[in-house]
């Protein structure tokens, strides 16, 4: 990691995140009473309508956003881009071991969610996609929510916890097994 940022910035990023999920927040309220058929009897969104896809892709796309934000500014104000200053490195080798440990990793989900599923005697699933199999009042509303939680999730969490977070931290000269420990605390 180059550049002059540092812990304040983590601290500014944090700032972000509360930020942008009380937007969220915000879009979500007058929601409520605009397209009431966007929510269910309970308060929760109901992915079922047009509004609900819409609402929960938008509401998705928002705190995405506010995570990715405060990095990429810092990146680029305080350092030669986010690339430079976060240490992104982009070759064949990188990819190489990229795919490798995706694949290592989407084995080993599986296997440990057989695996807690049986000793749990019930299906185990992800809040991300429960929300997916919810919108079904738009497809166009369905697909970008896909994309954002497929390409805009892993991008995000890079760049804020093991590029900012991480970055901070090394730089300041710590250990960085301390600060993968560090990072995997707010992720």
């Amino acid at each position: 990691p180059t550049g002059r940022w540092g812990f304040g910035d983590v601290g500014w990023f944090t700032l972000f995140v509360v930020g942008t999920i009380v937007a969220s927040v915000l879009i979500f309220l007058p929601a409520v009473f605009l397209f009431e058929d966007a929510i269910t009897l309970e308060g929760t969104i109901d992915g079922s309508t047009a509004a609900g896809s819409w609402l929960t892709t938008t509401a998705q796309l928002v705190f995405f956003a506010g995570l990715v934000a405060w990095p990429l500014i810092v990146g680029w104000r305080k350092s030669s881009g986010w690339r430079a200053a976060y240490g992104f490195v982009v070759s064949w080798r990188a990819l190489g071991i990229g795919l490798v440990g995706g694949i290592a990793t989407f084995i080993s989900m599986v296997v440990l969610t057989a695996l807690t599923a049986s000793l749990l005697g019930e299906d185990v699933t992800s809040a991300g996609a429960d929300a997916a199999e919810s919108l079904t009042g738009s497809t166009t509303a369905f697909v970008i929510f896909l994309l954002l939680i497929a390409f805009g999730a892993p991008f995000v969490e890079e760049i804020a916890f093991r590029g900012l977070v991480w970055g901070a931290a090394v730089k300041r000269g710590w250990s960085p097994w301390l600060a993968t420990v560090l990072a995997a605390v707010p992720f």
